[in-house]
């Protein structure tokens, strides 16, 4: 229990470690609260829009998780981690957004309908109903692209001492974000355009947070652990011998550059003395 402590304590031990853990954990949740919220109670949600055939749409809507899986393929090492997963977090907050309108015009008209006593028509929404799957539908496609972005992208930004504990933090994270869902929607379900506002709301918030504090992604780039943990570039070239040297005293003896750059966390050259020994010491891929 004390390792537990101990290795969970070193992921807030530095400012570049508090820096990647808090905005990971912020999506985790954020994620977590909108993706399961939405997908274990849509069944009910699609019964208080008043959806004919709820099952037949729920099956179209988990279908909808294919071509995210698809989309993520092409875009994770062509716009970039960081770029992937803050947009398709602004689109999924945008599909609920979308959502929520089509439930509140939907409650609006039977509203409407009801207090006229005298109304002869059948009632009901003035917009399709087929708008609500197709909303629903892309946000499931979006959420899946940020999941996937997510498991690739939360190791990358952890070096290997620490991968291990970051990544079950933040999948923790997730998962109290998604039991909140649950209380949460069982409160609010009957209103489903209050309840779509506030998870839209909530995965906004995740959106912003890799935009606005995470560090730099390895997007088409190695894990190294030295750079990870001082958030340095990657160099420019594939010659392990330029990486090395990066983290090497000056020929004067003059400070390293981990100290010199206000990282605590200690050089693995320090650690280990040879290339071979390292956690990560991969060629920079092409």
């Amino acid at each position: 229990m004390t390792k537990f402590f101990k290795s969970i304590a070193l992921l807030y031990s530095t400012k570049q470690l508090q820096g990647t853990t808090l905005p990971l954990q912020a999506v985790w949740f954020t994620l977590s609260f909108g993706s399961y919220g939405l997908s274990t109670w849509i069944n009910t949600l699609f019964a208080e829009v008043h959806l004919q055939n709820i099952y037949l749409n729920a099956l179209i809507f988990a279908s909808s998780s294919f071509p995210g899986n698809v989309l993520s393929i092409f875009l994770l090492d062509t716009c970039g981690r960081s770029t992937v997963l803050t947009g398709s977090l602004l689109s999924a907050a945008m599909s609920l957004v979308a959502f929520a309108y089509i439930a509140y015009v939907d409650a609006k008209d039977d509203d409407d309908y009801n207090k006229d006593a005298n109304n002869n028509n059948k009632g009901g929404s003035s917009l399709p109903k087929s708008l609500i799957v197709l909303s629903a539908c892309a946000f499931q496609c979006c959420a899946v692209i940020a999941w996937n972005t997510l498991a690739v992208l939360t190791p990358e930004l952890y070096p290997t001492s620490v991968r291990n504990s970051g990544m079950a933090l933040c999948g923790a994270s997730g998962r109290v974000g998604a039991m909140v869902a649950q209380i949460f929607i069982a409160f609010t379900v009957h209103k489903p355009s209050r309840m779509l506002s506030i998870a839209a709301a909530t995965v906004l918030f995740g959106a912003l947070s890799p935009f606005c504090f995470l560090p730099p992604d390895k997007t088409r780039q190695t894990v190294d652990d030295d750079r990870i943990a001082c958030h340095r570039p990657m160099p420019t070239n594939n010659n392990v011998n330029e990486s090395l040297s990066l983290y090497k005293d000056n020929d004067g003896g003059g400070e390293d550059e981990n100290t010199s750059a206000g990282c605590s966390v200690p050089s693995l050259i320090e650690q280990n003395n040879h290339t071979n020994q390292r956690g990560y010491q991969d060629h920079q891929i092409i």
